[in-house]
């Protein structure tokens, strides 16, 4: 009778260490089931072919590629062309470009593809197709900047492409002018007459203010008729014009002017750092009011609780995504 009594004691804490066991199980089981890995899928790039113009033996393109989250693997964004027979390709940056493919075949069909490789090999963001064909005509061939990027004017050179054999047109003429931030259309637009073979023209005095260039190139028939051969926009390069000064300084406080760029967008984030000795001691996160709301074009920043007879030093930084790439 005992012997029975200690079997079933036994029997009782064996159940109890299984309930305990599978308990422990299950709750091991739960905690694994919570923690999970999140992946974060970037945006895919854009690629967009905003304007064709073929002729017998060349094609004129502009393209433009947005990579918002970096997803293109440097050095592998290019434009491809092909047939059935032939392939070439040249090399691409984000933002807008315009380029041109020439010895091409007359009478013939062709492929234009934007290729760009995100880590699993490459993959078509843009293509489109188009035939070769003798016309009278002509298209902006490209633009390059020749001053230096950091001048307060710029200069541009202007690649052209004029076919007109037969001389079917009296005049042909350069349209140009400046789309300011806060504009959509040139206020004013400067002509400048071409001659047959003229393949190149400089524009200067550009204003280096972040603005656009808009590009007409059009000719005039013998009965006065007027034709648009060519339209271009491109941007001069992005850059911010933001700076801060010291308005005020005592022994324990000192007081900056911020004073922002109206034209970085409203995604920009600026940050003021006091630093000691290479040591970051405040950091004031400055958020950008509308000129409207503060009716001054600055704004005051004060760093207080500071140490008497100190040498510090302040650095200004910025955030922003680029306007014509989207690039951060």
């Amino acid at each position: 009778m005992a012997r029975m009594k200690d079997f079933l004691e036994k029997q009782k804490q064996k159940s109890r260490l299984e309930f305990l066991k599978s308990w422990m199980s299950s709750f091991a089981v739960t905690i694994s089931v919570v923690v999970i890995m999140v992946v974060v899928v970037p945006k895919s790039p854009v690629a967009t072919l905003t304007r064709v113009e073929a002729y017998a033996n060349e094609v004129f393109y502009q393209v433009e590629v947005t990579d918002q989250d970096n997803a293109i693997l440097p050095g592998t964004l290019k434009a491809v062309l092909e047939n059935q027979l032939e392939q070439v390709e040249t090399s691409l940056d984000c933002g807008r470009t315009t380029a041109s493919f020439a010895n091409l075949k007359a009478n013939t069909m062709y492929q234009i593809a934007i290729m760009a490789d995100k880590g699993f090999g490459l993959e078509k963001l843009a293509s489109t197709q188009f035939k070769t064909e003798s016309r009278v005509g002509g298209a902006i061939r490209s633009q390059t900047l020749i001053s230096p990027p950091e001048e307060w004017e710029l200069e541009y050179d202007i690649g052209l492409f004029i076919h007109d054999p037969e001389s079917e047109f009296q005049e042909i003429r350069l349209l140009y002018g400046v789309i300011y931030p806060s504009e959509t259309e040139p206020v004013v637009m400067e002509s400048l007459v071409i001659n047959a073979v003229d393949t190149q023209v400089i524009l200067a005095q550009i204003p280096n203010y972040n603005v656009g260039v808009k590009l007409i190139l059009e000719g005039s028939r013998w009965d006065n008729e007027v034709v648009i051969l060519d339209e271009l926009t491109f941007y001069t390069p992005f850059h911010l014009e933001t700076s801060f000064d010291l308005s005020r300084i005592d022994a324990k406080s000192l007081a900056c002017y911020f004073y922002p760029d109206s034209s970085s967008g409203s995604d920009s984030q600026y940050q003021i750092v006091l630093k000691r000795s290479e040591r970051i001691i405040q950091t004031r996160e400055v958020e950008v009011v509308a000129l409207e709301q503060t009716h001054s074009d600055s704004q005051t920043i004060e760093f207080t609780g500071l140490t008497p007879d100190t040498d510090y030093t302040l650095e200004l930084t910025a955030s922003y995504t680029n306007p014509q790439t989207l690039i951060k």
